[in-house]
Parts: structure tokens; C-alpha cells; sequence
């Protein structure tokens, strides 16, 4: 047998092994998603049946949270799928079913942070019972940016420990993004909501994103120490709200919509084109900005 055609066993043996591992990490995901959906069914029982509620009801307010949910759960655990391993197949399945735990216990703790923290004058659940997509869009946007967060904390192959730690400081300037948005907004963001103003839901949620993503563009980056880490961290979380929720908040409102005033378009107008449109430009600069920081 010739040392070409061995090494071409070689590849495909190996390329086989991958296409095997990727389809049990496939199957694991679904069941992973399938097994969230069951304990998120469980824990709002007591309010309202989701599969009614979507299904019967068609509500989308309710659909919202539930899609935010699973794609924030699809960032993180991807986020520990990535970079390179040394451990065995079998130790690697170990490792990712402690994080998948940790990931959905942080998720699944969201809903907290949603109801009890970010929007203290609003009864969530009571409010997408209504079908309040302003709402729903806020919730979507929290449970994406904590998948975004949990994707860079848990990238890699790093300390456990300090992943946790990351992730609970981007939870943290999630929080704080929040009150600082709700401060300086002219209008009264919790009354915006609380009435339904799905313009208002898709800046709160959309502003929430663009934040997680510079701050997921931090966190993954190289590592040196702890220390350091945590430094460039702070810098690239007061970068982050400087930019995005002040400085490019103006700029686009100047340049893009120079005869209107976003905050108009948002109370009275209920504006969701003009909304969308500036979330997807603060995304995209986000984007950038994350790209920068890696």
C-alpha cells in the first residue's frame, strides 16, 4: 500500500469520525432544546400552557419569548462547541453536558432578570398573556444577548470558573445598559411598554443585542490572565455603551433620519419601520465594533 493512499485513508477516516461527532452533537442540540422547551413548560404551568397559547391562541407575544429562548440556548451552547479540545470524544460529551447546564440555568434565570430587574413596573407573563409584543420583543431581545454572552464565555477551552464570571459581568452591563436607556429616554420606556408600543419593545431588545455583541467580541478574545482580562473587559463595556447607546444613537438619528426624531417616531408615530431600520444599523455597527475587539 502506497504512502499516498494511506494518507488518504487517514483523511477519510478522520473526516468519518467528524461527520460522526457532529451528528451526535446534532442529536444532543435537539434534545438539548426539546428537553429546555419541557422545563420552561413546567415552570410557567401555573400561568398559561405555551403549546395553547402558540398553537391555539396564536400568540405571538408568547412566541417571541420562546424563540428568543432557543436561539439564546443555540448561541451558547455553540459558543462550547467551539475551539479545539484535547480531552477524548467521551470526556469532550462530559464537559459539554456541564455547560449545557450552566447555559440553561443562566437562560432559564433570565426570566427573572426580565421580570424582576429589567422591567420592574410590568408583569411580564400577565403582559404576553395579553399578547404584548413590546414585551415580547424586550424578552427575546434579553434572552439573545444572554446566548450571545454565554457563547463567548463558554468559547474555548478555559476555565469553568471564569466563564461564569464573564458572563455574569455581561449580564450585569446588560442591566445597567438597560437602566441608562430607560434614564435617557425623553419618554417613559415602562409606560411605552406596558401599553404595548412594539416600536418601543423592538429599540429596547434590539439595543440590548447590539450591546451583547460587543461585549461577546471582548470576551472571546485572546486570554492572558484574569486581571487583564477583566480590564479590557471594562474598557470594551464602557466602549460599547459610549458608542452604541449614546454616541451612534445621535449620529443615526442626524444622518439617517434627518427629518424626524426617533424618539418621536417611537411614542407617538409607534414608527416599527423606522425602529427596525436603526436596531439593524446599531447591530451592524456592533458587529463591527466586535470584530475590532477579538
Amino acid at each position: 500500500m502506497g504512502e499516498d493512499q494511506l494518507v488518504e485513508e487517514n483523511n477519510m477516516s478522520t473526516f468519518t469520525q467528524q461527520s460522526i461527532e457532529a451528528i451526535v452533537y446534532v442529536i444532543i442540540a435537539f434534545l438539548a432544546l426539546y428537553i429546555i422547551k419541557l422545563i420552561t413548560d413546567r415552570a410557567v404551568k401555573k400561568y398559561y400552557q405555551a403549546d395553547v397559547e402558540i398553537e391555539e391562541n396564536s400568540n405571538s407575544a408568547i412566541a417571541l419569548r420562546r424563540a428568543g429562548l432557543y436561539i439564546g440556548f443555540a448561541l451558547g451552547f455553540a459558543g462550547s462547541l467551539s475551539g479545539s479540545s484535547s480531552v477524548s470524544f467521551t470526556d469532550e460529551l462530559l464537559l459539554q453536558a456541564l455547560d449545557f447546564a450552566l447555559i440553561s440555568l443562566f437562560l432559564l434565570s433570565s426570566f427573572i432578570i426580565a421580570d424582576k430587574v429589567l422591567l420592574p413596573k410590568i408583569e411580564n407573563t400577565k403582559a404576553l398573556l395579553e399578547n404584548n409584543l413590546a414585551v415580547g420583543a424586550v424578552e427575546m431581545g434579553l434572552f439573545v444577548s444572554t446566548g450571545l454572552i454565554a457563547a463567548a464565555s463558554f468559547s474555548g477551552s478555559g476555565d469553568v470558573v471564569d466563564s461564569v464570571i464573564f458572563f455574569l459581568l455581561g449580564q450585569l452591563i446588560l442591566m445597567i445598559v438597560g437602566f441608562i436607556y430607560v434614564i435617557k429616554s425623553r419618554y417613559d420606556v415602562y409606560e411605552e411598554l406596558h401599553n404595548g408600543n412594539f416600536s418601543a419593545g423592538i429599540m429596547f431588545g434590539g439595543m440590548m443585542v447590539a450591546i451583547a455583541i460587543v461585549l461577546s467580541g471582548s470576551i472571546s478574545g485572546e486570554s492572558t490572565t484574569l486581571k487583564a482580562d477583566l480590564i479590557a473587559f471594562g474598557e470594551s463595556a464602557l466602549f460599547a455603551i459610549v458608542l452604541i447607546l449614546l454616541f451612534f444613537s445621535t449620529l443615526i438619528d442626524k444622518l439617517f433620519f434627518p427629518k424626524s426624531d426617533l424618539e418621536v417616531e417611537i411614542k407617538r408615530d409607534k414608527n416599527v419601520a423606522a425602529i427596525v431600520i436603526t436596531v439593524a444599523i446599531k447591530i451592524a455597527l456592533a458587529v463591527i465594533i466586535s470584530a475590532v475587539l477579538v
